[in-house]
């Protein structure tokens, strides 16, 4: 390897743009005792850009190597002097890129990256990039953007991916270069070191998908999927599927059954055999509540995985919606709690209808002011499908808000909002990103279902109250109270209406009374709500 050799690589497709690069090329100053070889990479010689770069990888002794588009024009005339002083500096660094993203984007478009920095000017009118400034000599990144690369050492391209030489192929050398330790950065500009006159970004399906396989665990944060099931094959067959069709791939999927029949057993064979990040659990004699408890407590234990989501093995996901997910928790810092409108759908999968909030955009809601409507709209944010969790703002990474709820089974998710809320906004994605699924066998069109769930409503209510967390003022606690003892009737009349008279209905009966009472004596609640702890 001659330390004393530079190669200016050329992938050349267009020859006045070739000739319009060439000549910047040649007016760089070249510092002394170094030799500058300029390689013609033509694309009618190669199968692709990347097989050629390892071609001349391999034939070429220059240590330091450049590869640039046609398109690209060169500003900056002793940019070989400045690069040899940052690559020289620090022998970790392996890539020289002139802008890129700190934190590469979900979609692994390095361009649509919200945290970026350096600088080049863009297009024929020469407008100048906009990304954060660079403190110090250079900024590590994740990946460079595809207009610019200087290298210090040979790792090869990996043309067995990227075929077509987009985009993708850049990215996956930069981290390449991270799984031998070495650094990827943007070098410190005063003024822009290039012109990307001609702004080419090209990217392909495939590169894509192979770019995600490949890398995903590189880069990305780890999201634990969490599926109970129960005598429902033929839904969990679609929910497990639509896991695996997320364009996000960095998560594994635990499975905790407590069927009475084999048919989901069966069913899940094939998955293990070919997905290594499945892991499935068969309970026998399992109640619904041990079921829910196993994967609630396996949660709690795991400390692998930065993002939790549950899903019910009646519902499913959209393809994007972790990739969505992620993206605005790590693009809004003050946001601890991210959902979405979702898709209500019938037993066929038919879509019916559509919740959640209409907003303009995708709004972002106080946290106080978001625990504040979820007593007065029922549960807006939506179900245990619905809301992508990040593990660190979890009350001792368990699905809860306070320590006495004992489980609180029943509306577990709501519970869990208002912890989450305790930490920051609410950020309410305005496309359907899951579906949920209403039909007979559901768990919540049960007829003693909604009176537990209305005791417990009101179980929270009260401490919202007492702990001046939501529900601050009077006229707070006031609204909460009217908006319960209206679904609480009505949810009382239906019992009568179905002459259903189990447990339930006395005990969310008491609770009415006593809430209603509470009007008159300042807002007072003296019912002592009765334990249906589960764990």
């Amino acid at each position: 390897m001659n330390e004393n050799k530079i190669a200016v690589i050329i992938y050349k497709t267009d020859e006045t743009a070739y000739e319009s690069l060439i000549k910047t090329v040649n007016e760089l100053v070249i510092p002394e005792d170094y030799d500058l070889d300029i390689i013609e990479l033509s694309n009618t010689d190669y199968p692709s850009k990347y097989n050629g770069y390892n071609k001349i990888m391999r034939e070429n002794d220059s240590k330091y190597k450049i590869y640039l588009d046609e398109g690209t024009e060169i500003v900056n005339k002793n940019l070989i002097e400045d690069l040899l002083k940052l690559f020289k500096s620090d022998g970790t660094i392996g890539i020289i890129g002139v802008s890129g993203a700190i934190e590469l984007s979900t979609s692994g478009l390095v361009m649509q990256s919200a945290k970026r920095c350096g600088k080049m000017f863009l297009g024929e009118q020469k407008l100048l990039s906009n990304a954060t400034d660079i403190k110090g000599n250079y900024q590590c990144v994740e990946s460079i953007d595809p207009f610019f690369i200087a290298t210090q050492y040979d790792i090869p391209w990996r043309d067995d991916l990227f075929t077509n030489g987009d985009l993708f192929g850049v990215s996956a050398q930069c981290i390449e270069f991270k799984r031998r330790s070495y650094a990827s950065v943007v070098i410190k500009q005063d003024e822009p070191y290039i012109w990307n006159k001609i702004p080419k970004v090209v990217f392909f399906a495939d590169s894509r998908e192979n770019f995600f396989n490949e890398y995903s665990k590189d880069i990305f944060p780890a999201v634990l999927i969490l599926i109970p099931t129960y005598n429902r094959p033929q839904y969990f067959s679609i929910a497990l599927e639509s896991v695996l069709k997320q364009t996000y791939k960095n998560y594994d999927i635990v499975i905790s059954d407590d069927s009475t029949n084999d048919d989901t057993e069966k069913l899940i064979k094939p998955y293990l055999e070919k997905h290594s990040n499945i892991r499935y659990f068969r309970h026998h004699g399992f109640t619904g509540n041990d079921n829910w408890n196993f994967l609630r407590h396996y949660q709690m234990i795991d400390t692998k995985h930065e993002y939790v989501n549950w899903l019910m093995d009646d519902d499913f996901y959209y393809p994007g919606k972790l990739e969505v997910m992620i993206e605005m928790y790590r693009n809004n810092p003050n946001v601890s709690l991210v959902t979405s409108v979702r898709h209500t759908v019938d037993a066929d999968g038919k879509v019916t209808g559509t919740a959640g909030l209409v907003l303009q955009g995708n709004g972002i809601i106080k946290g106080s002011e978001a625990g504040k409507q979820l007593f007065t709209k029922d549960n807006f944010i939506g179900e245990p499908t619905t809301v992508l969790i990040k593990k660190s703002f979890l009350r001792n990474n368990d699905l809860c808000w306070n320590d006495d709820e004992n489980g609180f089974f029943s509306i577990v998710d709501v519970a869990t909002w208002l912890q989450l809320l305790t930490k920051g906004d609410l950020l309410y994605y305005q496309k359907p990103l899951s579906a949920f699924r209403m039909h007979d066998n559901r768990g919540t069109t049960q007829i003693d279902t909604p009176l537990v769930s209305l005791t417990d409503w009101a179980k929270l209510m009260w401490n919202a109250w007492n702990k001046k967390q939501f529900l601050t003022t009077e006229n707070d606690i006031y609204e909460a109270i009217i908006g319960w003892l209206v679904r609480a009737s009505t949810v009382l009349r239906n019992a009568h209406m179905q002459n259903y008279k189990g447990k339930e209905v006395d005990e969310l009966t008491n609770v009415f009374i006593e809430t209603a009472k509470s009007l008159q004596n300042g807002y007072k609640m003296d019912y002592k709500f009765k334990s249906r702890g589960i764990i």
